[in-house]
């Protein structure tokens, strides 16, 4: 950011220019406007978005553990399958001779 070339006295006096504000609201009834609009904000409990992450959390191991056990499986169910196919060539080896 540019540091500005403007004094202190310089930068009061600009400020002094500017147009007073004028606010004639009690100072309850803008504390109660505050007030109101935060408790509007509020509306969601707080246990919803921690309560979907878990739901995602376990919706994803659901998903997702199949398919670690499954490629184990399926690499046991293959070196079984092969093992039997060899035993069956062998067996035919045997009876063929």
């Amino acid at each position: 950011m540019k540091k500005s070339q403007l004094s202190d006295k310089q930068l009061e006096e600009i400020l002094g220019q500017m147009p007073k504000v004028k606010d004639h609201r009690d100072s309850r009834d803008i504390y109660q406007n505050i007030a109101h609009r935060v408790e509007k904000r509020k509306k969601m409990p707080a246990w919803v978005i921690p309560g979907a992450a878990l739901a995602a959390a376990l919706f994803l191991a659901f998903i997702l553990s199949p398919g670690l056990m499954g490629t184990n499986y399926s690499e046991e169910k293959s070196m079984d399958s092969s093992a039997a196919g060899e035993k069956s060539a062998m067996d035919m080896n045997t009876a063929t001779r």
